[in-house]
């Protein structure tokens, strides 16, 4: 996990609209942060503009993009970040509905699923600690390797 600071460039921005009688957003935006491109996804709005100073904390993905899991915004005074508490919720059921179908078989797929939904969501909030400590964002600030 590393922390890339700079001034913003937003390249693309994307409002993903699903369901019929519940309906969900997910907003997505593609951003460049000192010189390296990154992306971020939330149920939240994300309010970033070119040329604001941010921060943000993730990791490389495939094809060298950050993934950033959240975000400082300095410019605007506002933050992102992808970590849910539904996320949680949701990785506790599948793992004890998982558990209790294990001898079925199909159970140990809602375990597997469960508990990585719970390990993304603690990847997700560290990023978010990381960006808020002062001494995590002085250390990492800047670097992006």
């Amino acid at each position: 996990m590393q922390i890339i600071s700079g001034f913003s460039e937003v390249l693309h921005r994307e409002l993903m609209v699903s369901g019929h009688e519940h309906v969900s957003s997910t907003n997505e935006i593609a951003f460049s942060v000192g010189g390296v491109s990154a992306k971020m996804r939330t149920r939240e709005p994300i309010i970033l503009a070119t040329g604001d100073r941010i921060a943000v904390c993730g990791e490389f993905g495939k094809g060298g993009v950050f993934n950033a899991y959240a975000l400082m915004n300095y410019t605007r005074g506002v933050s992102a970040s992808c970590a849910a508490s539904a996320n949680e919720i949701l990785g506790v059921i599948f793992i004890i509905f998982g558990a209790a179908f294990a001898i079925v078989g199909v159970g140990l797929l809602f375990v597997a699923l469960g508990i990585w939904l719970l390990r993304e969501n603690k990847k997700m909030k560290a990023a978010e600690t990381m960006l808020h400590d002062p001494h995590s964002r002085d250390a990492s600030a800047g670097s992006a390797a």
